[in-house]
């Protein structure tokens, strides 16, 4: 017989243990044993460095036995564990999810949208909630900015407490943003910063919206604290190279021209800024640095980078243009007027392809 203290942790431990949680979740679904319903949704990964794990898949999503992280997209996202458990215990319906989650993988956006409305058709459970959310998705992809602000809306009214709140928060934020109501925007993005698990994102957001707004000084402190956070860098690599790229400009605007400096260039020379108009802005950043302190000549190879390599960036091309041909003209490199790399006539060229394209910009 087990004396009762063991007993109790024994207890603990199975209930802690992935085998409680899937054990639970198929009697739930009731399908048959709990052993035989495990096996039928598990398969082994290996990895790079062949450590083999079992993963149990669930429609869209992977659950890892040991640490009950879901896995959306190959990257992980924490979660509290309760949410984990309730996502495994919740009967996966094949109600036109999977078919729409597959479109929506294949960038087939449209045809996504119309099996996932199918989909939050259905009846409630773990299927409409994720199928209200992609569908949200797909019309973000689509570009139909008021039909997805709808759904995302429709999502929260129907699920508050739902798995993808955080998701949402985010994606309103976004949207709001994009049609220039940023008070809405800062609404959500605090929200979203209030998440266990997105506090540091929704700071960042935060942060962003008041830089947008140009309170510079109040921004700062923002984007410091979660330039100097390890995790998220590494859990938002997109959204840190952004962070460190405005946070340097905060720290030019604010006169400290050398620290401004290393942020710009570690900016430039991190293997996770992919974004064009991140790069940009840290390129005119290193062409401000140097053209301030009269080092003209590498000042406009900074200019030049945005103008021949970054065009779509149209928020940095006006100021790398004017910049540039200003830097030209102090240089003038080939004084002979028809020297087919004299300066001044360099620079003729950049100021009028300047007042073409952007007609409203102030040189200086």
């Amino acid at each position: 017989m087990v004396p009762v203290a063991v007993s109790r942790r024994l207890s603990r431990r199975w209930r802690r243990s992935g085998f409680a949680v899937f054990a639970g979740w198929a009697r739930v679904a009731g399908a048959g044993s709990p052993a035989r319903a495990a096996d039928d949704s598990k398969e082994k990964i290996e990895d790079a460095n062949g450590k083999v794990s079992e993963v149990y898949k669930i429609t869209g999503m992977e659950v890892d036995r040991v640490s009950f992280v879901p896995q959306e997209g190959g990257v992980p996202i924490d979660r509290p564990r309760k949410e984990v458990r309730r996502v495994i215990r919740t009967r996966i319906d094949d109600s036109g999810l999977r078919k729409g989650l597959k479109e929506l993988d294949d960038n087939r956006v449209d045809a996504a949208a119309q099996s996932l409305a199918k989909a939050a058709d259905v009846k409630e459970g773990l299927d409409r909630q994720q199928a209200m959310y992609h569908l949200a998705v797909a019309l973000a992809r689509k570009g139909d900015a008021v039909k997805a602000r709808a759904a995302y809306e429709a999502y929260l009214a129907a699920y508050g407490k739902g798995f993808y709140v955080p998701e949402t928060y985010g994606a309103l934020g976004e949207i709001a943003l994009g049609a220039n109501e940023r008070p809405k925007a800062l609404d959500f993005f605090t929200k979203l910063a209030a998440i266990d698990g997105f506090q540091e994102l929704g700071k960042f957001w935060t942060a962003y919206v008041i830089f947008l707004d140009g309170k510079f000084p109040e921004a700062e402190p923002k984007f410091k604290e979660v330039c100097v956070s390890a995790s998220f860098q590494k859990r938002f690599p997109a959204q840190y190279a952004v962070a460190a790229c405005r946070y340097a400009q905060c720290l030019a605007r604010a006169g400290k021209a050398e620290e401004a400096f290393k942020r710009f260039t570690d900016v430039i020379n991190s293997p996770e800024t992919p974004d064009v108009a991140v790069r940009a802005i840290a390129r005119n950043g290193l062409g401000d640095y140097y053209f301030d302190k009269g080092n003209y000549a590498e000042a406009r190879r900074h200019y030049l980078y945005n103008y021949v390599l970054y065009t779509s960036a149209q928020e940095t091309m006006p100021h790398a243009l004017c910049r540039a041909a200003l830097c030209f003209r102090k240089l003038n490199e080939s004084p002979e007027p028809k020297h087919p790399y004299n300066g001044v006539k360099r620079a003729e060229n950049l100021e009028k392809e300047l007042k073409e394209k952007f007609p409203n910009f102030s040189c200086k």
